[in-house]
């Protein structure tokens, strides 16, 4: 069974950061890609990242973000941190269990 997949994006500066959530929790968990996803984005992807994460959508509304789709170059991974920080606060997701994969740990 699907877990009721939304695919969003919220504006950060003069830029967009997509990103998907799903799940039937209600405690949020943000997922942080690692540095791939600047090879692909999250855009167009809800069902694969369901089927990764799907047991954690049980217990979880499951956020996933990509890095804004307009970066500076030689931007950081501490920039992006901070970055990152934006549309969740924009969300309301203030109060979030928050895991990194790879170099987005």
């Amino acid at each position: 069974m699907f877990g009721n997949i939304k695919i969003g994006s919220i504006p950060i500066g003069e830029s967009q950061m997509q990103y998907v959530v799903f799940g039937k929790g209600s405690r949020p968990l943000v997922i942080i890609p690692g540095l791939s996803d600047g090879l692909r984005t999250v855009k167009g992807t809800g069902l694969i990242l369901w089927y990764l994460y799907q047991k954690f959508a049980i217990a979880f509304q499951v956020w996933i973000f990509s890095h804004k789709n307009k970066l500076k170059s030689q931007m950081t991974t501490r920039e992006m941190a901070k970055e990152q920080a934006l549309p969740m606060d924009k969300l309301k997701l203030n109060k979030a269990y928050i895991m990194g994969v790879s170099q987005g740990g």
